[in-house]
């Protein structure tokens, strides 16, 4: 679903630092939530260095330590995690973060400096274009253009089921996190969106499979096919809409 949604391939054609953002996030979750499943514990210092990549990519992958920090909580419940996993993890993280953004150790006031001035820049609207707060257009326009409205209500569905328990947790704070982060900015560039995307195709993948798999066993071969009939209709919406987009570009002026 990724690979066809339409904002991902949008984004991707473009020189920009949004992709390999999302890219460095994705396997910071990927690591954390392999962490708990497999019940080992450095992975989660592994994605606490990837995170400091992303974050060092992009300011805003900073909110990875939620994640990270939940995924740390969840290993600790099932199997008592030392406190000090999740001290390394975030000492790699703040190490990864420094590394790959020196400016922050030879001009220290330079970080405050700029959250400062991207934080003005968010509070006004792109180019006089007022177009409201962020946490209502990505919901309303850039997650249903850029995931398309199929992709984007199976993410929610998946989301609201098994976002609420076990590593799911670890997605859905991910989500969470990163939507309040732009949910009173006036500049709402559909990129801002763009690191749901991975998250909620995911879950509508789940979604999509489930279903497939109760018509399975309700309906015999009938819903096998029906189930995955909708699956290929779930990936064939978002997969049109980046051709055309796609075809769109290649015309000529």
């Amino acid at each position: 679903l990724l690979a066809v949604c339409p904002m991902h391939v949008k984004e991707s054609m473009y020189f920009s630092v949004d992709v390999p953002m999302v890219l460095a996030c994705v396997v910071a979750l990927w690591l954390a939530v392999e962490a708990v499943e497999s019940d080992r514990p450095r992975l989660l210092w592994a994605a606490g260095l990837v995170g400091g990549l992303a974050a060092g990519t992009k300011y805003p992958a900073a909110v990875l330590a939620v994640p990270l920090t939940v995924a740390w909580g969840l290993g600790r419940m099932q199997a008592p995690w030392p406190f000090g996993h999740l001290v390394a993890c975030g000492a790699l993280m703040i190490a990864a973060f420094a590394v790959s953004t020196p400016i922050i150790l030879t001009h220290p006031g330079a970080l405050a400096a700029q959250m400062k001035i991207l934080s003005g820049r968010l509070a006004v609207p792109h180019e006089g274009v007022d177009l409201g707060p962020g946490w209502l257009y990505h919901a309303t326009v850039s997650l249903p253009d850029g995931l398309t409205w199929p992709v984007l209500v199976s993410g929610v569905a998946g989301l609201l089921v098994w976002g609420r328990r076990g590593t799911g947790l670890v997605l859905a704070s991910y989500l969470v996190v990163f939507y309040l982060t732009f949910a009173r900015s006036h500049t709402v560039l559909q990129r801002y969106a763009l690191p749901h995307a991975p998250v909620l195709c995911l879950f509508a993948a789940r979604a999509g499979l489930a279903l497939a798999g109760a018509l399975d066993a309700r309906a015999g071969r009938g819903g096998r096919a029906l189930g995955w009939a909708l699956i290929a209709a779930l990936a064939a919406v978002p997969a049109l809409r980046s051709l055309d987009y796609v075809e769109f570009l290649a015309r000529e002026d």
